[in-house]
């Protein structure tokens, strides 16, 4: 053999996932989802283990890439403060330490993540007004109508075409 080959497999085990311990869950205090530079933001937390001085918050960006490799890609972990059930978490204090845009807090009990929900941290960059566009879902559906009746007698037009000319040739060809 020329060049001799590796065969081998990694296994990536996270460890909190092997554990018997339970994620904890949060929730944003008024479900409020836009918050400013510096901000606090109110999360009623749940956890099954440890106490409440256990308790981290990080919080991913969402940043993405196209070859593997996102430049922009950041955990941080902000400000947090815990009184029972009830942690106050401080957003990145301007855009040096994070953009503008959409994160993900995660809940950390130890090595145990919770899942995340999105948050936008620095109202809205772009200056869109979300609002006030259009909504496309209920849009959608109308075009997807109006296409499939158009595929539908387009379809049946060329049928028709096509056993008129079938029809009217002499062609030697027979359907059997």
């Amino acid at each position: 053999m020329r060049f001799k080959q590796e065969y081998w497999v990694e296994i990536f085990r996270l460890p909190y996932l092997l554990s018997s311990e339970k994620q904890p869950k949060f929730a944003i205090v008024d479900n409020q989802t836009s918050f400013g530079y510096g901000e606090a933001i109110t999360l009623n937390v749940k956890q099954y283990q440890g106490t409440a001085s256990d308790i981290k918050v990080s919080m991913m960006g969402a940043d993405s890439s196209t070859h593997g490799n996102s430049m922009g890609q950041r955990t941080i972990f902000p400000t947090v403060s815990c009184l029972g059930t009830t942690c106050n978490v401080t957003t990145p204090p301007n855009v040096h330490v994070r953009q503008p845009g959409w994160h993900q807090p995660f809940v950390l009990e130890g090595p145990t993540p919770s899942h995340s929900i999105w948050i936008r941290v620095a109202g809205d960059p772009a200056g869109l007004q979300l609002a006030r566009l259009p909504r496309l879902h209920e849009t959608w559906s109308l075009n997807v109508n109006w296409l499939w009746v158009w595929l539908r007698t387009t379809y049946m037009v060329a049928a028709v075409l096509f056993l008129i000319t079938r029809s009217n040739s002499s062609s030697a060809f027979q359907w059997k």
